[in-house]
């Protein structure tokens, strides 16, 4: 990226007449800097040797690909490119993992010897490498206990200015929206608890000072006591029950699945006896019930819309 006039060549030490200022780094603020960055770094991971690292475009996590899992081992391994952030975790058994303390991950070190081949520095200092325990993007991962959130002391710190802003008879606007902002920062690690914020969003665009409704002072109290929970559990088992749910202002629903209907077992009885037959078994359509070819084995397909609420 250059300048599109020349400049004389003897202001900057050179001996030709007329030379062009250039960049050499991609510049900030550049509409296609996003995206050029991501592009240069994926090709660094998955670009054959010696451009790149050759890494497997299926243990690549992206948000518009199947997660990188392999359902058939305990041990997992994936990496990610965001912009100038590369990650390589590592998923394994402790004994596995006290031998790999300290170390780099084979991911990680494919990706640190492409960088060397073009001269591409890192922060050693802001370098993680075999830890269990660390912050990272913003978030405390935990690996040894199984826990992704903020850190007590950032838990401890939104609590004490919760408490502070409501120390007063009158509050801050400007104050409330930063404790608000904060507050669903630490609540995105456990999502269902922004449901108890609703009240208290009436106040996000005033200025100056007010008093707080009631049921505004009872939400931001509740979230307050709630805080020790905002946290993911990396350990949680896949709850096998399948649930429904709808909600307004002055009600909700809920169903939950409690087995399958007659129904549904004489349908898993027939595919179970004609699966290496691929027979045809009867299934439930919206029109009406119509044959389809059973596949090698059952699965159970629930699609959910919930409007992006990643449920």
């Amino acid at each position: 990226m250059a300048f599109s006039k020349p400049i004389p060549g003897h202001l900057i030490g050179s001996r030709l007449d007329k030379v062009y200022l250039s960049s050499a780094v991609i510049p900030m603020g550049w509409l296609n800097a996003v995206s050029l960055f991501q592009h240069l770094q994926r090709r660094l991971s998955m670009g054959k040797w010696p451009v790149g690292a050759e890494l497997p475009h299926t243990a690549e996590w992206r948000r518009d690909r199947p997660l990188p899992v392999r359902s058939n081992s305990e041990a997992q391994e994936w990496f990610q490119n965001y912009l100038d952030d590369f990650d390589a975790p590592l998923i394994c058994s402790q004994s596995e993992g006290d031998k790999l303390s300290g170390k780099l991950s084979p991911m990680l070190l494919k990706k640190r010897e492409a960088n060397e081949r073009f001269g591409i520095q890192i922060s050693e200092k802001k370098s993680v490498a075999g830890l269990t325990q660390l912050e990272r993007m913003g978030a405390y991962i935990d690996g040894d206990v199984g826990r992704v959130g903020l850190t007590s002391r950032k838990l401890f710190e939104l609590c004490h200015f919760g408490i502070w802003l409501l120390s007063d008879l009158t509050l801050d606007c400007k104050g409330l929206a930063i404790f608000l902002g904060r507050l669903i920062r630490a609540f995105e690690f456990r999502r269902p608890l922004m449901g108890l914020l609703n009240d208290v969003w009436q106040y996000s665009n005033w200025e100056g000072r007010m008093v707080l409704r009631i049921p505004s002072i009872t939400e931001m109290l509740i979230s307050l006591c709630m805080c020790p929970l905002a946290y993911s559990d990396l350990r949680a088992q896949i709850d096998p029950r399948v649930t429904c749910s709808d909600a307004s202002m002055s009600g909700g629903g809920m169903c939950i699945s409690i087995g399958l209907s007659i129904f549904g077992e004489r349908i898993l009885d027939d595919v179970s006896r004609n699966v290496n037959s691929l027979e045809h078994a009867l299934v439930d359509t919206p029109s009406g019930l119509h044959k389809s070819q059973a596949c090698d084995y059952v699965r159970v397909l629930c699609v959910g819309l919930f409007d992006g609420l990643g449920a």
